[in-house]
């Protein structure tokens, strides 16, 4: 998996001794509004938005020994711990590039 900074930078996980365990992209999510008219069975659609979701990533890391994992460890999180926005590329999809932010869980 690469990292790609707005700024155009890039970093590959592999660089830190990490790899990508699973993932999970979840389709889209659309919320739409809608209106109820008199006289007809059905509601009309008078919008409709994407919503944000969720993609989850779960990292392994290889360590040469207990006190490494430690220094993985600060590394993974000045990577990845970003207010701002950046790109994930997954290796399966390399024409693929998804602008996500850090969450919380």
């Amino acid at each position: 998996m690469i990292i790609e900074l707005l700024n155009g930078k890039k970093y590959d996980i592999e660089d830190y001794g990490l790899f990508v365990e699973d993932y999970n992209i979840p389709s889209m999510n659309i919320e739409h509004s809608t209106e109820f008219i008199e006289g007809r069975q059905s509601v009309i659609i008078t919008e409709s938005n994407y919503r944000e979701r969720l993609i989850s990533v779960r990292l392994g890391y290889y360590a040469k020994d207990y006190l490494n994992f430690f220094g993985i460890r600060n590394e993974v999180f000045s990577l990845l711990g970003r207010k701002d926005a950046f790109y994930i590329i997954f290796n399966e999809e390399p024409g693929k590039r998804w602008l996500v932010r850090t969450g919380s869980q």
